[in-house]
């Protein structure tokens, strides 16, 4: 799904795994991440029923509501799951602990991440979106944690 809905996908995540191999930050595109955004929240329109049956209890409107409010606090719990995990010795390990990134997303990816298969889990320090505006430098970074 997201593949085919984001054709940039794979490099993307090529991307993230190779800045943390060379220890830079993986940086923030808000543009980005607001269509990274739509995309998650479309695919679970699109599949709620099928993953939680008692989704298709409710009428398409409520569900639509119900989806359209709560997402964004999904979307904060899913990268609560990655964080939780970086006890992992690899960012594919890590990820394969969660329920939002498959097998099927790891094959697509397979051919642009070969090499990085070893690079270890990918922590949310890693990424200048969960940098602390107040730090200079990385000794206030760790301040602020």
């Amino acid at each position: 799904f997201v593949c085919k809905n984001f054709e940039k996908y794979r490099e993307l995540t090529a991307a993230f795994v190779s800045c943390t191999h060379e220890g830079r930050k993986i940086p923030f595109n808000r543009k980005l991440e607001r269509k990274l955004f739509a995309i998650g929240l479309e695919f679970t329109k699109q599949s709620c029923k099928e993953i939680y049956k008692e989704m298709g209890l409710l009428s398409s409107d409520v569900r639509r509501e119900v989806l359209n409010c709560t997402y964004p606090a999904l979307y904060v719990v899913m990268w609560a799951i990655l964080e939780g995990n970086t006890r992992e010795k690899t960012w594919m390990d890590q990820q394969m602990k969660t329920l939002h990134i498959t097998k099927e997303n790891h094959a697509a990816i397979k051919d642009h991440t070969r090499g990085l298969e070893n690079v270890r889990s990918i922590s949310l320090k890693d990424q200048e979106r969960f940098t602390s505006p107040w730090a200079v430098n990385m000794a206030d970074e760790d301040k602020f944690e």
